[in-house]
């Protein structure tokens, strides 16, 4: 069922066995946050599909749609765009070591798709092709909602955290891909990084809250 969050207006699909026969239903939005409430059609009443859906149900090829993904809340959740088996193998082991799940993009659409509709903590992107479409869709994040997501670019143009190789990008830590034999210490060090840029405003909202 093809559903729209009432406050940001993000476009959602709720599989069909999570929706109730009659009544009403409610649904956070994976994007926002925000509390909607759907009203069913009551007995008798019709139940037509919405139009989205029912233009998929039309023709015979349906196009691959991406659903919000479901994860522990307060979860730490890291989105992996990566074609080298190597750096993959390790980003698994050192992010699964410090608790975060993990999500994966088949294709860059997908990776879009998936970051309009999932909040991640970390993205981890490899350069190429492949990579410009994500990282044209955090690019156009908000401030404040960018601020939050460590977003790391492993590349061959450059050195491990050269800095004008990560502004150029618009990325929190730029990698080399040659330096593979120190993934996960690169990763880590890539961590701790972010945490510093992170302190003043963690301060001064604490600060605000009195807290």
């Amino acid at each position: 069922m093809r559903l729209s969050c009432q406050e940001c207006n993000k476009s959602l699909n709720l599989p069909q066995d999570r929706i109730p026969d009659k009544g009403s239903f409610r649904f956070s939005c994976p994007v926002c946050g925000a509390k909607n409430k759907v009203d069913l059609p009551g007995p008798g009443e019709s139940r037509a599909a919405p139009p989205e859906q029912a233009a998929e149900n039309r023709g015979p090829a349906r196009k691959k749609t991406v659903e919000p993904e479901l994860f522990p809340p307060g979860s730490k959740v890291a989105l992996l765009s990566i074609q080298d088996q190597g750096w993959l193998e390790q980003s698994k082991d050192f992010l699964t070591a410090h608790n975060f799940y993990l999500s994966s993009a088949e294709s860059p659409e997908q990776g879009a798709q998936k970051l309009r509709l999932n909040r991640y903590q970390l993205v981890l992107i490899e350069q190429g092709p492949r990579s410009e479409v994500l990282l044209g869709e955090i690019s156009r994040w908000p401030g404040r909602y960018r601020r939050e997501v460590n977003c790391i670019l492993l590349g061959e143009n450059g050195k491990s955290f050269d800095p004008y190789a990560g502004f150029l990008q618009g990325v929190n830590s730029y990698l080399s891909k040659k330096d593979g034999n120190q993934a996960k210490q690169l990763l880590e060090q890539a961590r701790d990084s972010f945490a510093k840029y992170l302190e003043p405003w963690h301060q001064a909202a604490n600060q605000e809250t009195g807290t």
